[in-house]
């Protein structure tokens, strides 16, 4: 296990609400829940609670790589999944911005020889209200499990789902769909004459200096990339299956660290962040509800653009979760406190949001 406790001031000048304690009177608590979770087996990564005035504290426990006993750390860098979403609407929004596209046209304005691309906006992509098909859903396509395997393109990924019917009428109802965010990197390349991760990397990712953050090129020596790990119990643990990064593309391709996932959250809902990279108008369309998520179970769970909008603890909370071969994560934010809470597993296993929201408890004093 490794800990590390680390103090920041990115951010002096924001407007927030200060937590009734300091962190430093939570570490004892933090680090007693976190043991528990890792003593069972039901986590190994790294964690960072953050906020603009306290601070950032950063948690690691296991190994980033269980075969040469390499411990996990807080510069540990780990595959986000479907954390990726935010990163590619801020693109989306950014060319926007920039007036190279406008959310409400339809797909078609971009990606002419998209069948039925009249009817679908980049609005609806960007809320999974488009209808597609999901692209990696073994049941509508059985061979995805022998094709995730390999390197492949955006064109021809989005050949092995465009010609299917849609599931319903665009805007009808929500169904979370990866091919979605496919598609939106699609647009990205094609508007801005760059590849997806030379666009992000360029325009979003070095202008807030998140240096352990990128798109994984196949094949390439990343170093301090965490090991997936799917665990059989007893100690014994398999590698995660083979997975190209190339399959997930603007939906789920992003490695980062607990540190960076700290730093885009203050910029993304801070009041004051440099407005060059995307105004705050326009970041506050990313976390203004757009359509009920399982409006039978939940009427205050909705989604915006790339993040989901709920209640927790009585609060309102701005999250998303993300899972591949081998990795889980967790971020959230609570607006009225300003807090961020990261968590990212190379446990394919690991309880991330039952983790997360443990320690938002324990950090605001409810628990």
């Amino acid at each position: 296990m490794t800990m590390t406790f680390a103090t920041h001031s990115t951010a002096k000048s924001l407007t927030t609400e200060v937590l009734n304690e300091p962190f430093s009177q939570r570490i004892n608590p933090i680090d007693a829940y976190l043991n528990t979770h890792a003593q069972a087996g039901q986590f190994s990564g790294s964690v960072a609670i953050a906020h603009p005035k306290e601070g950032t504290i950063t948690r690691s426990y296991g190994q980033a790589n269980r075969e040469h006993e390499v411990p996990n750390h807080a510069q540990t860098k780990f595959r986000i999944g479907s954390l990726t979403k935010q990163f590619t609407a801020v693109s989306i929004l950014q060319l926007q911005e920039r007036g190279l596209l406008n959310v409400q046209s339809p797909l078609s304005a971009y990606l002419p020889n998209y069948p039925q691309g009249k009817k679908i906006t980049v609005h609806h992509l960007l809320t999974h209200t488009s209808g597609i098909s999901e692209y990696i859903d073994p049941e509508a396509f059985p061979d995805f499990l022998e094709w995730m395997q390999r390197p492949t393109t955006l064109s021809q990924l989005t050949n092995r789902f465009k010609e299917r019917p849609l599931e319903f009428s665009p805007g009808e109802k929500f169904k979370y769909c990866n091919s979605g965010y496919v598609l939106l990197a699609q647009i990205i390349e094609v508007v801005s004459q760059q590849s997806y991760a030379d666009y992000l990397q360029t325009n979003v990712l070095d202008p807030l200096a998140l240096r352990n953050t990128g798109h994984e090129v196949p094949l390439a020596v990343i170093p301090h990339l965490a090991q997936g790990y799917l665990p059989l119990g007893d100690n014994i643990y398999l590698q995660a299956s083979p997975f190209d990064l190339s399959i997930a593309q603007g939906a789920g391709g992003l490695y980062s660290t607990v540190e960076d996932l700290a730093q885009w959250n203050q910029w993304l809902y801070s009041e004051v962040a440099d407005q060059s990279i995307l105004s705050r108008a326009a970041r506050e369309t990313m976390f203004t509800p757009a359509v009920p998520i399982n409006l039978e179970e939940s009427s205050d769970t909705c989604y915006g653009y790339g993040l989901a909008l709920d209640t927790h603890l009585e609060r309102s909370r701005i999250h998303h979760l993300g899972g591949l071969s081998g990795f889980a994560s967790a971020l959230a934010y609570y607006p009225t406190e300003k807090l961020t809470v990261v968590v990212l597993s190379n446990l394919e296993t690991a309880v991330v949001r039952q983790v997360g929201e443990g320690l938002a408890a324990i950090v605001l004093g409810i628990s």
